[in-house]
């Protein structure tokens, strides 16, 4: 069974190619430790740091595994309990102050997030195909999109309606709900993540971002991105300083086990969140929403499944069959997405495998 806000959807491991996937595979060890062993898959990417004020913390580490080999590949924090409840404390602090700041400025700042993502986009891309496995090329497809879905709130108000009638007056406004917690999955850790934190910023919430602990490497690689030196300064004239201020941005990650406490069930529920959007496993996604309604959170949950792919009479099948089947061996060459389709003749399907050289 699955621990409460492991942030995983179900991870297959293929049969036909050199990967070694496995859960609870991580293992605890001190900032002392020496990353060049016969072990640690080489790489380019700078082991990194996690922020909280904005001011990088030393922690203990874990492994993130490169899943193509099975090897650890880079050393990454490991918070503690009470790091989590400074950078909780700090994100509540922050909030107010964060909502109050014109919807213009909030704007500016995340599209600065956005320009300090791009310029580190090949170090982002070069760093998911070692934690996450996914192809060179989908990997900058994804960070690409990932400053794109940023910027795409330049455009965006934040609406308020007002309806009369003859006894009242009644308005409609969208307020921020306080502290949100953004949980990302494995597949796609850099945009799902990226569109949860930067609409709940939006919005004029301040938020903790938790990545999967097996892909956790680029959403703290943003995070030290978006930190910059330290010091909070205005985004018309910040090239180097802190893209948020204090408290508004942060992301915390940690092991499945071998810490003293566990991250996800404890922001999940702790009485400052007051929001928890969540991708992953419908399992998981039962814990939260459980655990959620001690304090009545707002809770939004996208859940694993078979990612049902309804085929309509009048497409053309064979076409359509083939498509699917480019979805589903989309990444790794093996079934990520496993789509369950209906209403398509499995014929199409039988010989598309067969001409292909796929089992199953």
């Amino acid at each position: 069974s699955m621990s409460l806000l492991s942030c995983s959807c179900a991870r297959s491991t293929p049969r036909h190619l050199p990967f070694i996937i496995k859960r609870n595979h991580r293992r605890t060890s001190s900032t002392t430790t020496t990353m060049a062993t016969t072990d640690m898959v080489a790489s380019s990417t700078t082991a990194p740091r996690l922020f909280i004020r904005n001011q990088p913390v030393e922690t203990e580490t874990f492994d993130s595994i490169d899943p193509a080999t099975g090897k650890a590949w880079l050393q990454v924090p490991a918070c503690t309990k009470a790091m989590a409840e400074d950078a909780v404390s700090s994100a509540k602090d922050a909030q107010e102050a964060w909502a109050a700041t014109p919807l213009l400025d909030r704007i500016a700042m995340l599209e600065l997030a956005a320009d300090r993502i791009e310029a580190i986009a090949d170090k982002l891309a070069d760093a998911l195909v070692h934690d996450q496995g996914k192809p060179l090329q989908m990997a900058q497809g994804e960070i690409k999109f990932t400053s794109k879905g940023i910027n795409r709130l330049s455009a965006r108000t934040i609406p308020e309606e007002t309806v009369e009638s003859d006894f009242m007056i009644e308005k409609l406004q969208h307020r921020p709900l306080g502290v949100v917690c953004c949980i990302a999955p494995w597949n796609f850790p850099a945009i799902i993540s990226a569109l949860k934190w930067s609409r709940a910023l939006f919005y004029g919430n301040t938020v903790i971002v938790k990545p999967s602990p097996e892909t956790p490497v680029v959403d703290l690689m943003i995070a030290e991105a978006l930190a910059g030196d330290g010091t909070w300064q205005p985004p018309s004239n910040n090239e180097k300083g802190s893209v948020f201020p204090s408290g508004v941005f942060t992301v915390l990650t940690a092991p499945d086990g071998g810490t003293d406490f566990n991250l996800g069930a404890f922001l999940s529920l702790h009485p400052s969140i007051r929001g928890v959007s969540f991708t992953g496993s419908t399992s998981t996604g039962k814990s939260i929403l459980a655990s959620s309604s001690t304090d009545v959170k707002r809770v939004t949950l996208e859940m694993g499944g078979n990612d049902a792919a309804i085929i309509r009479p009048d497409v053309d099948v064979k076409e359509t069959a083939k498509k699917n089947l480019q979805r589903e061996h989309g990444q790794h060459g093996t079934s990520m997405y496993r789509h369950q389709t209906c209403l398509l003749p499995r014929i199409h399907l039988l010989r598309l495998r067969a001409s292909s050289g796929r089992a199953g």
